[in-house]
């Protein structure tokens, strides 16, 4: 387990369905069994899906309804998802697809659709993530060299997705971070961006979320202090280390970010939506 993980206080389904139910995306934490009957709240429309540059086309009370129906869809893919205990791959990709599109839809009135889309992708990159780390146990026990370097490959592609998918996750946040409609920022989205960067080994931009998570989160109790703190510790040791190895000199890590490109300050207090975290478990393609 990362350092960053014990920060997370939220399983994601339950984050995710909260976020598509109501105007603020928001979290909580249960179990697989407990969510079954949340999954059934919501029923999804059936319509096709329309090219983007339809949305335009459309007055406001159409576009809602049509983001209505987008979530719609995203639940119907969960409640696979949660079927699959977390497997389906192919579920999960639908989910980031439905909330892509909905940043299409209205993206200059729906900033919270950049958030669920951000945290759908996030999802996703966490499946890959897990699919690798099995895959590298799984080479460990192979009875071959072929076998364990054929693995190996395959948990190294895994990880290029899941790099990628987080940084794509992390642009989608800093686009909702710089224009949040209004809401406070929940803390716990800057863990989950600070979360990404750890696993691609972008230690300075791993410090400056949980920095910005500090900031947005407000008072702590001790507990939380102290494992803010070690966090920061850890961090600061790992950029040192990696400055030392000479990566500044142009050894960069793969996830980090270009110079300069800096997120904003968080907004000041206002309106919260609840809280969400990372949390998931292993996705095949089945």
């Amino acid at each position: 387990m990362s350092p960053s993980q014990k920060l997370s206080e939220r399983s994601w389904v339950e984050a995710f369905l909260s976020a598509l139910r109501t105007p603020a995306a928001a979290g909580g934490r249960c179990l697989w069994g407990l969510i079954g009957s949340v999954l059934l709240l919501t029923a999804a429309a059936g319509c096709g899906i329309s090219r983007p540059e339809d949305w335009s086309k459309l007055g406001d009370i159409e576009k809602a309804k049509k983001i209505k129906e987008f979530r719609g869809r995203t639940q119907d893919e969960l409640k696979k998802v949660v079927l699959s205990e977390g497997r389906d791959m192919k579920a999960l990709e639908k989910v980031v697809e439905y909330t892509r599109i909905t940043t299409e839809i209205a993206p200059a009135t729906c900033h919270l659709c950049f958030r669920e889309y951000a945290f759908a992708l996030s999802l996703l990159g966490h499946a890959h993530r897990e699919n690798a780390d099995e895959l590298v146990k799984d080479a460990d026990d192979a009875e071959s060299d072929e076998e364990a370097e054929e693995l190996r490959e395959k948990a190294a592609e895994e990880r290029r997705s899941m790099e990628e998918i987080f940084k794509k996750s992390n642009q989608v946040y800093r686009t909702y971070f710089r224009n949040p409609g209004g809401f406070q920022i929940d803390p716990y989205d800057y863990e989950r961006v600070m979360r990404h960067f750890e696993l691609m080994g972008d230690f300075e931009g791993a410090l400056d979320a949980l920095n910005r998570f500090v900031f947005a989160y407000g008072k702590m109790d001790d507990s939380l202090k102290d494992k803010v703190e070690r966090l920061k510790q850890h961090y600061k040791r790992e950029i040192q280390r990696q400055r030392e190895q000479g990566y500044k000199s142009g050894k960069r890590p793969s996830g980090a970010r270009p110079e300069g490109s800096e997120d904003p300050a968080p907004p000041r207090p206002g309106p919260r939506p609840g809280r969400g975290s990372s949390g998931s478990s292993r996705r095949s393609e089945e």
